[in-house]
């Protein structure tokens, strides 16, 4: 079927947008007189708004609901274009469970906010900041405290290749010289969470060829690499804190995409963070830097070993400092309270007065009608927690879901 762009436009925004709309408000009505909660996500630089709720037949959904257009991004404009996508679908801010956004002070600013606005109009609303973003800074943070600047090393390689093709062509005769199978140089985008440790990993492929490559423009070099591959000394530095970050990259990459996955619960954000925190902290008691690195180390005099050690060492103390500022562990936040229908443990009916608490919805839901509703799945509950291999707690929830009607 082959449509031009008017008529496959007018398509979209007048059948297949409606009807999805449309799809997505039938299944947040009122089930059985239940209210169906949602969570709100928008990105002002994009002006669009997603929801996110759970369905017993299909388990978490993240859909779009909305596209608007307002050149006004301060907390305030924000807030209104979000609440009049409301009222134009006729869904109750009472119904919002959290609020997603990026990090920026306009959505999460202690005084003035998207957030703090959204929370005087319901003050159960959670705030769900975006713990990939915080991974990001960690990552770029830490880096910040190396004697070698990782990131800046990488950028200044591919702007040297990117804009000449001769050049690309004479490195390829490098890497045939050193009898490497060629590789383009890949790109660092700074604001790609992802990027930067495909493009560490390309560079020490193609370690030596760079190397005898940037060695032989002698004065025509540019001096910020002439600096680092003139001097043998600095030359293995740098490989050495490229391997370093090649080894503890590859631990933030996964974190990265692990909070990415669309279907990913709250109530296993903290738990993703807390066992990316338990690693670093591992590998710090270990002094780990990854095999290669250790290698290579090992070739260094005694006090240039020792300096990179301790830089290596200080990187895992900023992560874990940086981790520890921006994400409360503590038993007191409501996040770690969600912890127990994570269902990674055997849950009680104390968990969930606990949580219906911290959530401050002892006023709407009925305990006694919870606790019937509880007795009912108890069984099932305490054979997940024996479960070793554990299904996802939303794949749990669907199958309680259809047994936890009181009769």
């Amino acid at each position: 079927l082959h449509l031009g762009r008017t008529k496959a436009e007018m398509i979209a925004m007048n059948v297949l947008g409606p009807k999805t709309v449309r799809d997505i408000l039938d299944e947040l009505s009122p089930q059985e007189g239940e209210p169906a909660y949602f969570s709100i996500s928008t990105d002002a630089s994009r002006c669009f708004q997603c929801v996110r709720y759970f369905s017993a037949s299909e388990g978490v959904q993240y859909k779009l609901l909305d596209f608007y257009e307002d050149c006004d991004e301060t907390a305030n404009g924000i807030h209104q274009a979000l609440m009049n996508s409301l009222k134009k679908c006729d869904l109750d801010i009472g119904h919002i469970s959290a609020y997603s956004a990026d990090n920026a002070n306009v959505n999460f600013g202690k005084h003035h906010s998207v957030y703090s606005l959204f929370s005087s109009d319901n003050d159960r609303i959670l705030k769900a900041n975006c713990p990939a973003h915080i991974a990001h800074n960690t990552c770029k943070h830490a880096c910040d405290q190396l004697s070698v600047d990782i990131e800046a090393l990488v950028l200044k390689v591919y702007s040297h290749f990117s804009v000449s093709a001769s050049r690309r062509e004479e490195l390829q005769s490098f890497f045939n010289f050193v009898d490497i199978e060629w590789h383009e140089i890949l790109r660092h985008v700074c604001t790609r969470w992802l990027s930067l440790h495909p493009a560490v990993d390309r560079l020490l492929h193609s370690w030596p060829a760079l190397v005898s490559y940037f060695r032989s423009l002698g004065e025509s070099c540019p001096v910020a690499l002439k600096k680092m591959f003139e001097n043998e000394e600095k030359t293995d530095a740098a490989e050495i804190y490229l391997c370093f970050f090649h080894n503890v990259g590859c631990v933030f990459d996964q974190l990265v995409k692990r909070l990415e996955e669309t279907k990913l619960c709250i109530t296993d954000v903290y738990e993703e963070v807390q066992k990316f925190r338990t690693k670093m902290v591992q590998r710090k008691q270990d002094s780990f830097f990854g095999y290669q690195t250790r290698q290579l180390m090992d070739k260094q005099t005694p006090p240039q070993k020792s300096k990179q050690q301790q830089d290596f060492l200080k990187f895992y103390d900023s992560v874990i400092a940086y981790i520890d500022k921006w994400m409360d562990f503590s038993p007191e936040n409501v996040m770690m309270k969600l912890k127990p229908i994570g269902l990674n443990e055997e849950l009680t009916f104390s968990h969930l007065e606990q949580i219906v608490t911290a959530l401050k919805m002892t006023e709407i839901i009925n305990m006694d009608q919870l606790y019937e509703e509880f007795c009912t799945c108890r069984g099932k509950c305490r054979k997940q927690a024996r479960i070793k291999q554990k299904p996802p707690a939303r794949s749990g929830w669907q199958s309680y879901r259809t047994q936890a009607k009181p009769t």
